[in-house]
């Protein structure tokens, strides 16, 4: 072989073989930057993944408070029941309070409503006192 062509054939590896480093940059430069936007996403996932967190503690934490508000106000209502300072009509009470209870409602009956409204009133007020009679008596000759 003559030296010409042997330099051309080492000239022709050499460019084959620059050639071949270029498209391996090449290949090792996308490869990085494909790293680069696999990581940019899983920074943005796990971001998402925290304020999420973030918010489903907040929301935990307001729940519980509202759950503790709602238990304070039972336990209140309760209490008021036990003692006797509720509305209700459970409970035993003296005939003393009966009677000042139809008085109130009668005095509240004749300002807001006609006549015939509070003897219903009235009426149902003593059927009530006497059936608390009825029973408190039954409970005291049972016992």
């Amino acid at each position: 072989m003559s030296r010409t062509v042997e330099l051309q054939v080492r000239a022709d590896e050499v460019y084959g073989l620059e050639n071949r480093k270029f498209q391996m940059q090449m290949g090792l430069e996308e490869r990085k930057h494909e790293t680069e936007v696999h990581a940019e996403i899983l920074r943005a996932s796990l971001k998402t993944a925290q304020e999420d967190m973030h918010r489903a503690t907040l929301e935990v934490k307001e729940r519980q408070l509202r759950t503790t508000r709602l238990q304070s106000k039972y336990e209140v209502m309760v209490g008021k029941r036990n003692m006797g300072g509720g509305d209700g009509d459970d409970g035993d009470h003296s005939q003393a309070y009966f009677v000042i209870k139809a008085a109130q409602v009668r005095f509240w009956s004749r300002s807001r409503r006609s006549a015939g409204a509070s003897a219903r009133v009235l009426w149902l007020i003593a059927s009530l006192v006497s059936i608390r009679s009825e029973s408190c008596f039954s409970a005291r000759v049972t016992s």
